[in-house]
């Protein structure tokens, strides 16, 4: 039988983020991007969910960690489109 179903499609990196839960203890810090950016192209996203989330960048394959507590990180501009278009993601003002 066969699935057309997101989750048996391997990510190619580049259109979609992908998005999962992670364990509580997880630090909310994100590790550097792979793909360089000038210090200020980066654009402060807020997390609206209610779960402690990971987030893959799908143009730089950066790791980036949500929770409630830590809800706003600095994301690469290119990852922040995909993430937006999600709907679990805003602004942060």
């Amino acid at each position: 039988m066969h699935s057309s179903g997101a989750a048996d499609r391997p990510q190619d990196g580049r259109n979609n983020a992908v998005v999962s839960n992670t364990p509580a203890n997880l630090p909310h810090t994100h590790a550097a991007p792979a793909a360089e950016s000038a210090a200020g192209d980066f654009l402060s996203l807020e997390y609206l969910g209610r779960l402690q989330i990971a987030v893959t960048g799908s143009f730089t394959g950066t790791l980036y960690r949500f929770s409630p507590l830590h809800p706003v990180q600095q994301v690469h501009p290119r990852d922040a489109f995909h993430l937006l278009d999600s709907g679990l993601f805003g602004i942060a003002l």
